[in-house]
């Protein structure tokens, strides 16, 4: 035998040894146990505290507060933040998602993101917002700083959809493409009050309330309005007190367009 080979002898645990660990682990067992009891038991008792809100809120607090029905002396634990999220969805139309979290101790925490009114049409004598989707989301009383958008032949206005417009779906996406693009154009984007798309061949659209653009057909949309924004920018139009009408149909063979001002109300 190698004498330089070492050999290590490895004792087997003693019975106490065993019964000590095993004690170890089950005392440990239990504290966590008990710790669980606790913590469920104290949850039981907490109460709702503070509701925090948070990302752009389009309405007052309070109205968010008040549409989860929430009260201080409802349980913490209970609060079923799914419900909640369906309930503000449903009864906010404003709000164009919502995720509702609860935050130990008793903190509920609401972060929303809000949707706007980017047009509003009139439907059989009734006006309704529409957002940057074209979605429907409620009737509108005061129309102050929304864009006025005219659509061929509506036929539909429900709540949450696109409202049914058009001879054909053909006709429907042309349209919405045309929407789309003067929309996404930053120079007159916020500037625009009306645009009228019921004629694809005779588009129009107004500018600062008072300046007419027609635009005709749907080609080059986007150099008839750079055309418009140009000529908006001239002296003597920015100077017409009552506006008038910018002519760009032609831009396309042309590469100008035609002004008319407006003579103002008869005294």
């Amino acid at each position: 035998m190698d004498i330089n080979k070492k050999i290590r002898i490895f004792k087997k645990p003693s019975l106490f040894i065993k019964v000590k660990y095993l004690f170890v682990a089950f005392t440990a067992l239990l504290v966590s146990m008990a710790l669980v009891v606790v913590m469920i038991t104290v949850m039981s008792f907490m109460k709702v505290g503070e509701i925090e809100i948070i990302g752009t809120n389009p309405y007052d607090r309070l109205e968010i507060i008040q549409a989860t029905q929430l009260k201080s002396s409802d349980n913490w634990s209970r609060v079923d933040t799914r419900e909640l999220e369906e309930k503000l969805l449903r009864e906010k139309k404003y709000l164009k998602s919502v995720e509702v979290t609860k935050k130990f101790p008793n903190k509920i925490v609401i972060r929303i993101e809000p949707r706007f009114a980017r047009w509003y049409m009139d439907f059989e004598g009734v006006y309704y917002a529409l957002d940057a989707d074209m979605y429907v989301i409620e009737e509108i009383y005061n129309v102050k700083g929304v864009t006025k958008l005219v659509l061929p032949n509506v036929r539909t206005a429900l709540s949450e959809e696109v409202p049914e417009f058009g001879q054909s779906e053909t006709e429907t996406k042309e349209t919405l493409k045309i929407i789309h693009e003067i929309s996404a154009n930053a120079a007159v984007s916020s500037r625009l009050s009306e645009v009228d798309v019921s004629d694809r061949t005779n588009i129009r659209i107004v500018v600062d309330e008072k300046y007419d653009v027609i635009m005709g057909n749907s080609k080059d949309i986007a150099g008839k309005l750079a055309c418009a924004i140009e000529m908006l920018g001239t002296e003597n139009i920015k100077n017409s007190e009552y506006g008038g009408e910018i002519n760009v149909s032609a831009y396309s063979t042309l590469s100008y367009g035609t002004f008319r001002a407006y003579s103002g109300p008869e005294k």
